[in-house]
Order: structure tokens, then C-alpha cells, then sequence
């Protein structure tokens, strides 16, 4: 099973126990992206509830009015590895595929 959050431009961010219940039940990572101004933000790979909560946290001070999509994974297939979380860019590399932050500056945030 995976669960998938998704914060719309303009609405208000769900209370974050939202999300402890959602990485109760999908404790294999998570994963989030949100687009800000023509640019693609992607953090995956957070394997751990304070791992994500410190990104989650971060992003949504920088970005508050941006749209967000955040999943969080159970294994599936594959095993339980911080690259094979969502989102997953649109690429042909298995690198890029797999990357936790992309290294193109298209895709990178400010910090």
C-alpha cells in the first residue's frame, strides 16, 4: 500500500499528524515534490519519520504557497532502498531515477 498527499496552491497544509499516520502504515520511505515558479522540486529517499519531517519542514517555510505531492512508501518490490521511493523524474538514467536530490540546478531549491 502507499499513500499519497497532495497540497493544492492556496490550501492549507494538512496537520502533520496526517502525515505520522501515513508513515505508520508506509514506513519505507517517503518522498515529496512540489513546483515553484516553473521549477521542479524533488526530495525522496527520507527513510526516516524525522528525516522527512526536517525536509517537510523546511520546503514548506521556503515554498507555502506552492502545490506539494508527498508519498510514502511500503516495499512493494524492489527491497526497502532510499532511491526506489516516488517521486520519480522522467529520465532514461537509472542515476537520475534513483537520485534522492537531483543535481540539475533546473531542479534544485534554494538552500
Amino acid at each position: 500500500m502507499r499513500m499519497i498527499v497532495v497540497k493544492s496552491r492556496g490550501i492549507e497544509f494538512p496537520n502533520e499528524t496526517v502525515f505520522v499516520y501515513c508513515f505508520r502504515h508506509n514506513p519505507h520511505g517517503a518522498g515529496l515534490m512540489l513546483a515553484d515558479q516553473g521549477r521542479l522540486v524533488i526530495r525522496k529517499g527520507l527513510m526516516t519519520r524525522d528525516e522527512f519531517f526536517d525536509v517537510y519542514r523546511q520546503l514548506k517555510e521556503h515554498f507555502p504557497a506552492s502545490p506539494f505531492i508527498l508519498h510514502f512508501r511500503r516495499a512493494t518490490d524492489g527491497g526497502i532502498q532510499p532511491g526506489l521511493g516516488h517521486p520519480f523524474p522522467i529520465d532514461v538514467r537509472k542515476r537520475v531515477l534513483t537520485a534522492r536530490r537531483p543535481s540539475n540546478s533546473r531542479n534544485s531549491d534554494r538552500g
